[in-house]
């Protein structure tokens, strides 16, 4: 089991994964244990559902390459757990539009990078260009700063 991480308030009982291929790890040693309890509260934890986990263990029994998440799943799930309010759901509606840029989808995992410093950065530009009291960003330039943060680039 990951290491308890106190100051994460997102990842308190499992800790946070940073890849697909960790989540995978995790979930698959649940299941061969038989622990379906802790499976289901650590895909609860890392954005999916109970049943996704349920089900998925029930494919694996008879499809040893069934996994249970790819780079895409595993970001879109991370995605859905951090939006909280509305303009962070749409902004992840955004980053969703994106989702065959595989970098991407592997960036919105990494250990660290949150949904609300993405648009954090969507925010601080709006207010470094302001014209007047209007601070106005296009979808598209916001989706390319939210890029840039998850890529590192």
């Amino acid at each position: 089991m990951a290491k308890k991480d106190t100051k994460n308030d997102l990842f308190h009982d499992f800790g946070e994964m940073g890849s697909a291929k960790e989540l995978n790890l995790y979930a698959d040693g649940f299941r061969e244990e038989g622990d379906l309890d802790s499976l289901k509260a650590f895909a609860v934890e890392n954005g999916f559902t109970e049943g996704h986990a349920l089900q998925w263990a029930k494919k694996r029994e008879t499809n040893l390459t069934e996994e249970f998440c790819n780079p895409i799943t595993a970001a879109m799930a991370k995605l859905d757990l951090e939006a909280k309010n509305d303009t962070e759901k749409m902004a992840a509606d955004l980053l969703k539009s994106e989702m065959d840029d595989i970098k991407l989808a592997e960036g919105i995992r990494k250990k660290g990078k949150r949904l609300k410093d993405a648009f954090k950065k969507v925010e601080d530009f709006a207010r470094n260009h302001k014209d007047g009291n209007k601070a106005i960003v296009s979808d598209g330039k916001a989706l390319e700063i939210m890029k840039k943060y998850y890529k590192g680039a």
